[in-house]
């Protein structure tokens, strides 16, 4: 009888769709609204020279000053601690610092500028600096600079998910937000629209990460970069971001429904400036249609890109002109 009574209550719980249907459940903490989990381990890739650190740095000033991210997206306010793992880069992150926060200090914010794999002293480096600093966000640049060396006889798989998981139970210990800068392949195995499957590494690299981000970019020439987020607890987030020329301040451009529009918005820009414009005038900028040409107008209107002012003329809405013009105000003096 008595082992009955054990088995009993071992046994798993079934929850009926009655029962789900009326369960209340609060939503998730987040450290950056639309962008970072309060807690656990996220994964940031991109090209090399997209701008990967550079943001982590936005963030870093974002969280240790309380102010919103890219200067739109709200979020928690607390420490910050940046890993650079890959010294020979150091000098360059020493470099992109000063220039990002044009030598004033960043307050309540900490560098460690050396290698250490995470399972030959870095878990324990992270935990003794945390609980030093209870900082709420570590940037750790890169991953292949603190994973440890792999044998054949191996499991790779398997270490891969394991060193994301372990990131993430500190994250979680220490109620912050692990981020960890990572490569896309070289072979670029993307397909389809997920950009998540270009990341390097196996399956289980991006299954062991609370979180998943892509840096986009239209060219290395453009200052403007497209964002596709997502988190265990979260709905994807896409947006547009990019560098003030003047400031070299990095700032919010735009959400979702801009990014498939806007590189051919820039275009049609470029060759219309500031001119009121109908779907002819705009089918002959983008070497389309004048029957395409309306259509984009519409999905723009739609998007907050353009305003119709009547008689079929459409002009540039004040939020795109304003973000034109901290993208291109070198480039129109210089000319």
């Amino acid at each position: 009888m008595a082992v009955a009574t054990n088995e009993t209550a071992r046994a798993p719980r079934w929850i009926s769709g009655l029962e789900l249907a009326t369960m209340h459940i609060e939503p998730h903490e987040q450290l950056i609204e639309g962008l970072l989990p309060a807690e656990g381990a996220v994964l940031l890739a991109a090209d090399p020279k997209a701008g990967k650190s550079t943001l982590c740095l936005e963030l870093c000033r974002a969280v240790c000053t309380g102010t919103p991210t890219l200067e739109a997206l709200p979020g928690q306010e607390g420490g910050a601690l940046f890993w650079m793992a890959d010294d020979t880069a150091r000098d360059r992150f020493v470099l992109n610092y000063q220039k990002t926060f044009q030598n004033e200090p960043l307050p309540n914010f900490e560098v460690f500028l050396e290698r250490l794999p995470l399972y030959g002293g870095g878990f324990d480096l992270l935990r003794t600096a945390l609980e030093r600093t209870r900082a709420r966000l570590v940037i750790i640049d890169c991953l292949t600079a603190v994973r440890n060396a792999r044998d054949e006889a191996d499991d790779f798989v398997q270490q891969e998910y394991d060193e994301l998981r372990d990131l993430s139970a500190i994250g979680r210990d220490f109620h912050c937000c692990i981020v960890v800068i990572h490569h896309l392949s070289s072979g670029r195995r993307a397909s389809g629209p997920n950009p998540f499957i270009g990341m390097a590494g196996s399956f289980a690299l991006t299954g062991g990460a609370d979180g998943l981000i892509t840096l986009g970019l239209f060219s290395m020439t453009r200052r403007e970069r497209i964002v596709t987020a997502v988190h265990r607890d979260g709905l994807p987030n896409r947006f547009l971001y990019a560098m003030d020329a003047a400031t070299s301040r990095l700032f919010w451009v735009g959400p979702d429904e801009w990014v498939s529009c806007w590189d051919e918005a820039v275009q049609a820009y470029r060759a219309m400036q500031g001119s009121t414009f109908d779907g002819k005038e705009l089918g002959e900028a983008l070497g389309i249609s004048d029957r395409a040409g309306r259509a984009k107008l519409a999905r723009w209107r739609a998007a907050g890109l353009v305003e119709d002012i009547g008689g079929k003329k459409h002009s540039w809405a004040p939020t795109l002109l304003d973000v034109i013009q901290r993208l291109l105000a070198k480039r129109e003096v210089r000319s």
